[in-house]
């Protein structure tokens, strides 16, 4: 829980999908985009919208009706795997589903209330199915012309590992790369007359989510605000839905999830090469290239935070950690080495560097080049240039900007509820 100055609140479930089956995690994409955006059918017993009296028969909610409601509630809400997820893509940690919201204050038991429905109730539609994997599908089209999109997903499929009889990630089950195939086959079982298996799929990752253990709620309040209010709360909303849950109960070889305690285990997919892997991409549309350099890194994490920052720059990784953002800003920057060796000599619009916590990689990018080749001997000589002679290459005034730069990243993780919340997860699960 964390109390900031603010009249909103910031809710987010999280429940563990590290270990549901391989099959599951192929529909993991169409589930998040029907949760919260199909029909809810409320069972007797619970309590709906603001009414006092619980339900003496079922109800249901069509979707519009649903999205109307819960939008007049919040601010923003969201369903999806990982967080800062997009379509089609996880931003980091893909082993938690994420529900949350953003609401005043004022309306979080009633936002509370629709949120945790509509998770346990939904109601996955041959309508709803339909139209969202034809969106979907849609949206992978428009996707394929964008080069950026493009190349990372490709990246991530060549860096993104998984031991040797384990599946693949939910991370590479939802790239378009394979839910192209995924959506098509579900569009056509669906006019065919068998959306029932599709539901079923969607059904049994539902009741999977739902028997999980080891997940946790995330909370962002007002300073003002008791924070164990807030957890009764859902704590009591969630009790009396589940009891009323009346789902089929699931086979038995499908396992129950079980994960342990902070910090979640979390090892490094990034594979182990004896020799570069090269990895050509050909795009008929494009007028221009674009380059992806990645590498394993070995100090992706910050310190902790739980020590003095004097006793924490003692330590080889705390100073190698500051010494690598120093890094990654002084190259990265606009007017920075590596944008002036490309796109002053008019070999490229730009180039860019960055490091991934949670894919233990660092990455170097040329993008709209349209002579590759001579960018990346530019910038390899850049490199070199500044390896060899650092004190002609790097000004007191480059290492004053790019340190201006790392304080104001570091103050921006600071200035929203919803960056606090996962600074907060992401140093938990660190340990």
């Amino acid at each position: 829980t964390i109390n900031v100055d603010s009249r909103f609140v910031e809710a987010q479930i999280q429940i563990p999908i590290g270990d549901i089956s391989e099959d599951m995690r192929a529909y993991l994409m169409l589930f998040q985009d029907l949760l919260l955006g199909t029909d809810v059918v409320l069972p007797a017993g619970v309590i709906y919208d603001d009414n006092k009296e619980p339900l003496k028969s079922e109800k249901r909610i069509p979707y519009a009706d649903f999205d109307s409601r819960l939008s007049d509630l919040v601010t923003s809400h969201f369903a999806c795997v990982g967080q800062d997820s997009k379509k089609f893509s996880c931003s980091w940690l893909d082993d938690l589903f994420v529900v949350g919201f953003l609401t005043p204050y004022a309306n979080y038991p009633l936002a509370l209330r629709w949120v945790v429905q509509g998770l346990l109730f939904a109601d996955f539609t041959t309508d709803r199915i339909l139209t969202s994997s034809q969106n979907l599908l849609t949206s992978i089209a428009e996707l394929k012309r964008k080069v950026d999109d493009v190349l990372f997903t490709v990246e991530t499929n060549f860096t993104d590992t998984s031991p040797e009889g384990k599946p693949l990630s939910n991370r590479r089950h939802m790239s378009f790369l394979e839910q192209e195939g995924v959506l098509k086959g579900i569009i056509d079982k669906t006019k065919a007359g068998k959306a029932d298996e599709v539901v079923a799929k969607l059904r049994e990752i539902q009741n999977t989510l739902l028997r999980a253990t080891g997940g946790f709620m995330a909370l962002s309040l007002p300073s003002s605000e008791e924070p164990n209010t807030y957890i009764d709360t859902l704590a009591c909303e969630w009790n009396m839905c589940f009891e009323r849950y009346t789902q089929p109960a699931i086979a038995t070889d499908t396992p129950v999830i079980k994960r342990h305690p902070f910090p979640i285990k979390y090892g490094s997919r990034f594979p182990t090469l004896t020799k570069p892997l090269l990895v050509h991409v050909p795009v008929q549309s494009l007028q221009a290239s674009m380059s992806l350099f990645s590498i394993k890194l070995d100090l992706p994490y910050r310190p902790t935070g739980k020590r003095s920052f004097d006793d924490e720059l003692k330590d080889l990784a705390s100073i190698d950690f500051f010494a690598l953002q120093m890094l990654v800003e002084l190259l990265g920057r606009i007017d920075g080495p590596l944008y002036n060796a490309v796109r002053g000599n008019g070999y490229a619009y730009g180039a860019f560097i960055y490091t991934s916590q949670w894919s233990e990689k660092l990455v170097l990018g040329i993008h709209r080049a349209s002579d590759i080749a001579k960018a990346v001997l530019a910038i390899n000589q850049v490199i070199t240039d500044i390896q060899d002679n650092w004190e002609s290459c790097i000004s007191d005034m480059d290492v004053s900007l790019a340190l201006s730069i790392v304080q104001y990243e570091n103050t921006l993780e600071q200035s929203t509820t919803k960056k606090m919340l996962e600074q907060s997860i992401s140093n938990s699960i660190n340990g």
